[in-house]
């Protein structure tokens, strides 16, 4: 019992509850409000940098049933109506039943016409396509195509009239070894710090050396690219719902992009994005913190989105991190400790060294990081449905799966028990 009381009061679910200076869930409120000490010794044995996160975290959830306000980069007040349809809250907790499947079905197909309208995996029987859904059919406006001659960001915008909703996804990076956008990719990559002190070493192993990014710098200023051309679809779709999405480098795309721009994005895997905000947009950690996390949300498998982490700090704050637990992972994974589970994994994980020479330390997280980031995976773990018809990955949710603190040991230390009871759900 004690123990339960103890991960209650250290926990965050849907809604606020709070006594002193420890957030408590609505839900446990009627065992937690008798005894408010325990909520006190919480704090004391957490840090404070620990209570403080979890305060703020349970006090972002209750949002749900708020009306939510941003600020896009030109100061204009954005609201995100919580009867939206792209409701990013009611889609996470599946509220009503149906809503995440229906949802991210769209979202799902969304990025996958966007990777197979696009070199190089463009399929000429797709040409035509738009999205089919139980809520209608999400068109392809090709007006709004964006298909760069040599490399740089491509994108595709679906749009359901009915609905008033429009969906933007940009595509993630292309792996095909000597196509020339696949090195703009790896050069892009490799500026912005994505593999941590292995960057520099993948990036030449595909061919994208210093001397072939220096001849593609007028083609790296991929925010920029996206910015633009968010801004042109808004300024086209302007009373309509807008939901920014994408895999990989697109996720990154869509959360950079919403941030600034006050919309909401959903997306898979981003390529880490704390060195984006800081070095091209200027922004300061204090800035990035503030950010409506929310709203800008990063669904991830634990190795995939957890690898990231252990060799990129920060690698996604500002945003909320959901992670796709207990799927069977590809085989390069099994004999890793598993992120956010195991005792001190960060560091397990983590690889030192630079250059050529430190691919070979990483080698296995290597391998299991890109097999777990394989688009066509995650088409299949967020879709899967139980035999009930309900989706069997529901994702767990928490803004402290985006980040990387080595500095605090306590922090380190809870990592298994907040995934505890961060998937705990009281009936």
């Amino acid at each position: 019992m004690a123990r339960f009381l103890f991960l209650a009061a250290a926990g965050s679910c849907v809604a606020t509850y709070s006594h002193g200076s420890c957030p408590l869930t609505h839900r446990t409120a009627n065992v937690i409000s008798r005894t408010a000490k325990l909520c006190n010794a919480v704090c004391l044995i957490l840090s404070a940098r620990t209570c403080q996160a979890l305060k703020e975290e349970a006090h972002g959830e209750h949002s749900i049933q708020l009306l939510q306000h941003t600020r896009d980069r030109y100061g204009r007040q954005r609201a995100h109506d919580p009867s939206s349809f792209f409701n990013v809250s009611a889609i996470l907790a599946d509220s009503p039943e149906g809503t995440f499947l229906s949802r991210m079905s769209i979202l799902v197909q969304a990025v996958g016409l966007t990777y197979n309208t696009t070199t190089p995996k463009f399929q000429p029987e797709l040409a035509d396509a738009h999205i089919s859904s139980g809520s209608g059919t999400w068109f392809r406006k090709k007006q709004f195509d964006r298909d760069p001659d040599k490399g740089g960001v491509f994108a595709r915008t679906f749009v359901n009239d009915e609905r008033r909703s429009a969906v933007v996804a940009f595509k993630g990076i292309c792996d095909t070894l000597g196509l020339e956008q696949c090195v703009i990719d790896a050069c892009k990559l490799k500026s912005i710090g994505a593999y941590g002190n292995l960057s520099e070493a993948m990036a030449s192993i595909v061919g994208a050396d210093e001397q072939a990014c220096e001849g593609y710098k007028e083609h790296l200023n991929y925010v920029e690219q996206a910015l633009s051309y968010a801004e042109m679809v808004r300024a086209a779709l302007e009373d309509y719902e807008i939901m920014m999405t994408g895999h990989s480098m697109g996720g990154l795309l869509a959360i950079v992009t919403a941030s600034q721009m006050g919309l909401q994005a959903l997306t898979f895997a981003p390529t880490p994005f704390h060195n984006v905000l800081k070095e091209e947009l200027n922004l300061t950690d204090e800035q990035i913190s503030r950010m409506d996390a929310k709203d800008l949300v990063a669904t991830c498998d634990p190795f995939d989105c957890g690898i990231n982490s252990a060799y990129v700090d920060d690698a996604r704050r500002g945003s909320k991190t959901c992670l796709y637990m207990d799927t069977d992972e590809p085989s390069p994974c099994k004999s890793l400790p598993a992120p956010y589970e195991s005792a001190g994994w960060r560091e397990q994980l983590h690889t030192n060294g630079s250059g050529l020479a430190s691919l070979v330390p990483a080698a296995q997280n290597l391998l299991c990081k890109m097999s777990a980031h394989q688009w066509p995976r995650y088409e299949a773990i967020v879709l899967e449905q139980g035999s009930d018809g309900a989706p069997s990955n529901l994702p767990v949710c928490n803004t402290d799966f985006s980040v990387l603190d080595v500095s605090d040991g306590m922090w380190q230390k809870l990592d298994f028990l907040r995934t505890w009871f961060g998937s705990y759900r009281p009936g």
